[in-house]
């Protein structure tokens, strides 16, 4: 009897140390997919910037908004990419240049949509430390922002 109590308990052993084997692989294949799903999240969005559709640029933000949320790991990194599309883009006027009619008084200058939503996505919905890393402090704007 006692061999056989040896064979179960060495034979239940064996089994809890494969399960445990099994859960740990399982626990690496999934960050390693999720990771692979940020990755490419973020290749669409920051493709998504470079539009020369208005509409697509700001869902491009929001994407990147998204993931600096989702990912502590890649928040860093989200925030220097919005920071630059800031830098990049403030300087530029919005609404476009048009042709004034005679007498016609020029439309004052605003912030791009784009560019308001980057300052404006950077740390929204974030109560945690990470909402003082956002980019509204750091960035150096050529003009006081226009709110709508």
């Amino acid at each position: 009897m006692t061999a056989a109590a040896i064979g179960v308990g060495g034979t239940v052993i064996v089994g809890v140390v494969g399960f445990w084997a099994n859960v740990r692989n399982t626990n690496k294949t999934t960050a390693l997919a999720l990771q692979g799903q940020v990755t490419d999240r973020y290749t669409k969005a920051i493709e998504q910037l470079g539009s020369k559709e208005i509409d697509v640029r700001i869902g491009g933000i929001y994407a990147l908004e998204r993931i600096a949320y989702d990912s502590e790991r890649d928040h860093p990194t989200v925030m220097e990419v919005l920071a630059t599309f800031v830098r990049d883009h403030s300087p530029e006027q919005w609404p476009l240049p048009t042709v004034h009619e005679a007498g016609a008084k020029p439309t004052g200058r605003k912030t791009r949509p784009d560019v308001q939503a980057a300052l404006t996505s950077s740390d929204a919905g974030r109560s945690d430390t990470t909402a003082s890393r956002g980019i509204l402090p750091r960035i150096a704007r050529p003009y006081p922002l226009a709110m709508e």
